[in-house]
């Protein structure tokens, strides 16, 4: 293989590019916490750290907390249609044996309503809330 593209930065050029510094402008009255040449400078930016630390790990716990709790609504949704739902669809076998059209409806029944209600929770959360 043979280069002939050559480097990509020499094809660029900053004048299509717009200036985005131009339009910012700081107050003169606070200390610099960019440069953190003075001694304001540096408490300011040792302060503002330690909210921006405080605020991540805020983020981070409700993250967690928001993680955890759809686990346990995931887990007791899988525990109620493999446990509770199948139990209740076994009980009623007897009725269906032998009987194949019976049969469809029932299933057809449990199946709307084991699978549908997860659905509407959805739904609902994303068109309600």
């Amino acid at each position: 293989m043979k280069d002939d593209l050559g480097k990509i930065t020499d094809n660029l050029s900053k004048s299509h590019f717009p200036n985005l510094s131009e339009g910012v402008e700081f107050p003169s009255e606070l200390p610099d916490v960019r440069k953190g040449d003075d001694c304001g400078g540096i408490v300011l930016g040792i302060i503002l750290w330690i909210l921006i630390a405080i605020l991540f790990v805020a983020v981070i716990w409700f993250f967690g907390a928001l993680l955890w709790s759809m686990i346990l609504i995931f887990a007791a949704m899988l525990y109620w249609i493999f446990f509770r739902a199948l139990r209740l669809v076994f009980k009623s076998s007897n009725a269906c044996k032998d009987n194949l059209s019976k049969s469809l409806r029932y299933g057809f029944a449990y199946t709307l309503l084991y699978n549908f209600w997860i659905y509407g929770i959805i739904l609902f959360a994303h068109y309600l809330i």
